[in-house]
């Protein structure tokens, strides 16, 4: 499991003491769970979090700059990241370095190129993508690089349209794209033939692909289900 260690807080006690930082250090280090540092605010990690071992992961809170995210590279093998309700230009190309990462959340969040880097697609032990409540329009085509993706969530963004090789995610389990602005589905979507559950709330499709290679009883969520069922019927 994983304990929370809310990095601002942890720090108006460490700077009033040397000693008590050391204490707070060793005792962090010594625990048996991995920690995922919380920092609501801060452009920059204090400079007493590179002693600290086994962290797994971030949770970001309402800001995110080149300074902290340069900061937070020093963790390169975190495997979860969040990003929530922060105002960014970009999300850094240097994502990519956190190869081992397995879980990557932007949710309630405003991107100004309204877009995902390309180097997205260097996250290869990536298994859970969720895009939450945000800007975003576009997907990059490297996704399909993301051969170990089994969860893909871009409900209520800005998206309108999924790449047309969506279809090279082969292990993907869940897909949802309720509440975006997609009218059409890419022809490759059939090749998705792990799928187990696909959301469609609050859509209207207007191109629907056959599913005809989609595993036998895949769950499919839709307020407009009755127009979509000749395209569905061999997954029944």
């Amino acid at each position: 499991s994983n304990d929370i260690i809310n990095v601002e807080k942890v720090n108006d006690i460490i700077s009033q003491d040397d000693d008590i930082r050391d204490t707070i250090i060793q005792a962090i280090n010594e625990s048996n769970n991995r920690i995922v540092l919380l920092c609501n605010g801060l452009t920059v990690l204090p400079s007493w979090t590179e002693s600290l071992e086994n962290v797994n992961g971030f949770i970001i809170l309402n800001t995110l700059n080149t300074g902290l995210f340069e900061n937070m590279l020093h963790f390169s093998n975190i495997q979860v990241l969040y990003l929530l309700k922060v105002k960014t230009k970009a999300i850094p190309s240097s994502i990519k370095e956190f190869k081992k990462l397995k879980t990557l959340e932007i949710c309630d969040s405003e991107i100004q190129d309204k877009s995902i880097s390309d180097s997205i697609g260097e996250l290869e032990e990536l298994q859970s993508l969720k895009l939450v409540g945000t800007n975003i329009e576009y997907l990059p085509n490297a996704i399909n690089r993301l051969t170990k993706l089994e969860s893909l969530n871009i409900s209520n963004t800005s998206v309108i349209s999924l790449p047309d090789n969506i279809g090279d995610l082969c292990n993907l389990k869940t897909l949802d794209i309720s509440d975006t602005s997609i009218t059409e589905l890419p022809n490759s979507i059939n090749k998705l033939d792990k799928l187990e559950h696909f959301y469609l709330y609050n859509l209207t499709i207007r191109k629907m692909p056959w599913f005809n290679n989609c595993k036998k009883g895949l769950d499919v969520f839709s307020t407009n289900f009755d127009r979509y069922i000749p395209s569905l019927i061999n997954v029944f």
